[in-house]
């Protein structure tokens, strides 16, 4: 795989960008259980979490097998959560890919979109 990071991408009504930390402050990130339910970790009641979190994925951004993006929704320019690898296989090129969309914006083809972009963008770096 020629890995090329987290870079900007684009489609028709989502962008695909790195968090930056005031993307902490964003309510589609803590407070909803239905929206984290099934993930490993536990409810983002407290920002400064949040801000962990967030401050851990940034610090990989250098690093050009590390791949977490924010979906931002260009009309409202607004970030609706994540969408990223959890596990890379370079020997088989084979990689898992995990998303979490604020419940506000379920049901909108947003996470379809999302998976498009990544799906030919993975396809052509393999």
């Amino acid at each position: 795989m020629l890995h090329k990071g987290t870079v900007i991408l684009e489609r028709e009504k989502l962008l695909l960008i790195r968090f930056k930390i005031e993307d902490a402050y964003d309510n589609n990130w803590y407070n909803d259980y239905e929206v984290i339910k099934y993930l490993y970790y536990k409810i983002h009641s407290i920002i400064e979490i949040i801000r962990q979190v967030l401050t851990e994925w940034i610090s990989q951004y250098d690093y050009k097998n590390f791949y977490r993006w924010a979906i931002a929704v260009k009309e409202s320019n607004t970030v609706v959560r994540s969408i990223g690898t959890v596990k890379i296989d370079d020997n088989l090129n084979m990689l898992s890919i995990r998303y979490c969309i604020s419940k506000n914006y379920w049901y909108k083809g947003i996470t379809l979109e999302a998976f498009s972009i990544l799906i030919k963008f993975f396809i052509l770096i393999i």
